[in-house]
């Protein structure tokens, strides 16, 4: 009989628990002038962290530029550290705080006046106490610089393939090589590449509420389909209140069970609204949402998620200007994970509540905009190549195995006891 292979299920996955390829990247510091120490020329061999002997001096401040860092605006970055070559042997008690330029791109060091301390740096901070005593021509590396790089590359203007820079202060020295040294800093960084996506509303509707009065001749649950505007949620022009929006995004290329970080609508106000409003935001619960069609309720009978999304006291609105939900990430979360969900399928939003804001719609040329950043997770499935049971001292056997044979052809694995040898506690082996 033909066995049924186990199968094993990799799982590649950081440690706040997505799971997908990571990322490595490799960089050293590429020129002289990237590698700087104030007070000195930019060309030295060394770099003292801090204390500079030769000057009779403390606290100088070090910087350390790297170029070429082909890390996408928004990754993860799980782990980043720098690596450094010992030039001499240190011991001295040496504190060092290590932060990073806050800048998209920064640029390399000149020998002008305080060209390392001038420059703005991040609001996170790496410290590297106690650092452990240097030999010449050991490497050592600094601890996790990955909140530092994260606040970098998380500004608005950041692109792969920009240059970042790190700045040294503290007390102590620890004497590194540089990168006139022929022995360049090295960061390392491990990161997980985000994807954005970016879509406008393929359709949009209103659903009337049975407070309101239209002199169009529809009822309570018909539909508006082609409003130039979204009364979210109070319609002026009907004399009505509490009316439900449909928005629906067509074409999402999200794969099921994505990791949905962050999500929201962005909306153009067609007026200025100032009116005390409060929402809530659903996601439509179904695989693949359909068109809105002019019959009864076509918005309120659908399927809500169980997770929502309240956005209260909402900001009063100018004509014109660009407004955005809360995070919706937990709505689409729960639609994405559907067992039926497919990238490129639609997903509809249902919006209630009370008050007013006046959005632009889809068929006022400015549609609201669904952006979305997720990660997908990546499983690979590996049947097992062969597998094997291995008989214990307990187990009879009548073919004339001993204690510690093989079976290597069995048509099932007991795990671990095996009543067909009247035995207990065998040892089963599976590669794959």
């Amino acid at each position: 009989m033909t066995k049924k292979l186990p199968l094993l299920l990799l799982l590649i996955c950081s440690s706040i628990g997505i799971c997908m390829a990571q990322t490595k990247l490799e960089v050293s510091v590429a020129s002289s002038t990237d590698d700087a120490e104030e007070l000195s020329a930019t060309t030295s061999s060394d770099l003292e962290l801090v204390d500079d002997a030769t000057w009779n001096g403390t606290g100088q401040t070090v910087g350390i530029r790297f170029a070429n860092i082909t890390i996408p605006k928004g990754a993860i970055i799980l782990d980043a550290f720098i690596e450094f070559e010992a030039k001499a042997s240190n011991s001295e008690a040496t504190n060092l705080e290590i932060r990073g330029e806050l800048t998209d791109n920064s640029a390399t060091f000149v020998n002008t006046p305080n060209n390392i301390s001038s420059r703005a740096t991040t609001s996170t901070v790496a410290t590297w106490d106690d650092v452990e005593p240097w030999i010449s021509g050991e490497t050592y590396h600094t601890p996790s610089v990955a909140d530092v790089v994260a606040e970098i590359i998380n500004q608005d203007d950041w692109m792969s393939g920009n240059a970042l820079s790190f700045i040294f202060e503290g007390t102590g020295v620890r004497n590194a090589k540089s990168a006139d040294n022929d022995v360049a800093p090295k960061l390392t960084v491990v990161y997980l590449p985000v994807t954005m996506l970016d879509l406008n509303a393929s359709d949009d509707a209103e659903e009337l509420s049975a407070t309101e009065l239209n002199s169009t001749g529809l009822d309570a649950g018909d539909l508006d389909l082609n409003s130039s505007d979204l009364e979210l949620v109070d319609d002026a022009t009907w004399n009505g209140t509490g009316q439900t929006v449909g928005i629906r995004f067509n074409g999402l290329n999200i794969p099921q069970n994505a990791e949905i970080l962050e999500a929201y609508i962005e909306f153009e106000a067609k007026a200025s609204n100032s009116e005390v409003t409060n929402l809530m935001i659903y996601a439509e619960n179904e695989d693949n949402a359909a068109a809105y069609v002019n019959s009864p309720n076509n918005i309120s009978s659908r399927t809500k998620t169980t997770a929502s999304t309240e956005w209260n006291e909402v900001e009063a609105w100018t004509s014109g200007e660009k407004y955005m939900t809360p995070d919706l990430s937990e709505l689409i979360n729960e639609v994405v994970g559907r067992e039926g969900w497919a990238s490129g399928n639609a997903l509809s939003f249902i919006v209630e509540g009370s008050g007013v804001r006046n959005a632009k719609s889809t068929d006022n040329d400015v549609a609201p905009r669904l952006v979305v950043k997720f990660i997908p997770k990546a499983a690979v499935g590996i049947d097992a190549s062969d597998d094997a049971e291995e008989l214990s001292a307990t187990e009879l056997n009548s073919t004339g195995l001993d204690a510690g044979d093989l079976d290597l052809n069995s048509s099932d694995l007991e795990l671990v006891d095996d009543a067909t040898w009247n035995g207990t506690g065998q040892t089963v082996g599976i590669r794959f």
